[in-house]
């Protein structure tokens, strides 16, 4: 592994995520510091679980299921709502929205997709 030079407040490091990496074994900073990560991930009903779950985190201003512990943004007064998702894609992809399907869609997959709305409690 490379470390990662010295950086200054606003500064940004991006990695791959295939690409190993670790983080320091104690944070030295005086102020909390963020990763953000930007999965691509199928839809299964593993993965629906994990949905429903951050959702409801996302609800109550807490961090996802897997970066537990802290109050998050539970006390932040005007922190994001669904109110503040506009699209049905984005709604989808937090939780708020039925999954579905075309028309098209074969037997399977409709029922696939309701196991996934139940799991969501939809």
């Amino acid at each position: 592994m490379v470390s990662i030079p010295t950086i200054e407040p606003g500064d940004q490091v991006y990695w791959h995520c295939d690409v190993v990496h670790a983080v320091e074994g104690q944070h030295r900073g005086l102020g909390d510091s963020s990763v953000l990560y930007i999965p691509a991930i199928p839809l299964t009903l593993n993965n629906a679980h994990y949905l429903r779950d951050q959702r409801d985190n996302f609800i109550s201003g807490l961090p996802a299921p897997d970066f537990p512990g802290g109050e998050g943004e539970s006390k932040c007064m005007g922190r994001g709502s669904i109110e503040d998702v506009k699209s049905v894609q984005g709604r989808l992809m937090l939780g708020f929205e039925k999954f579905g399907g075309s028309s098209e869609a074969s037997k399977e997959d409709k029922e696939f997709f309701d196991r996934v709305n139940r799991i969501l409690e939809l």
